[in-house]
């Protein structure tokens, strides 16, 4: 599923073939947003990994507190020179829910 762009979420986040991912605190609907997978993409169970193994981390909070709790963990989880995606949801006062992203490349 794309959503409004035509480019498949998979891509935007930058998934590649032979990735290990790990999603964390994922929504139910996750891998339907996500759509396919690329080729021998693996996915790791947050409470199984080795340090410095995962390609990619997508990090789902709803506290900033729960993220700075986490964050240390999954840092070591990565890969050298990887990428770990963090969507905090949080009350915005307009618009309802606002996004807000941490990121390491």
């Amino acid at each position: 599923m794309a959503g409004y762009s035509k480019t498949p979420l998979v891509k935007k986040l930058g998934i590649k073939p032979n990735f290990l991912i790990m999603p964390v605190n994922a929504p139910s609907n996750y891998w339907e947003l996500l759509g396919t997978l690329p080729e021998n993409v693996q996915v790791v169970d947050k409470k199984r990994p080795v340090e410095h193994t995962v390609d990619f981390i997508h990090f789902f909070s709803k506290s900033a507190d729960e993220l700075q709790n986490e964050i240390h963990s999954l840092q070591t989880s990565l890969k050298k020179r990887r990428y770990a995606l963090g969507l905090m949801a949080q009350k915005s006062l307009k618009s309802g829910h606002r996004l807000e992203r941490w990121s390491r490349s």
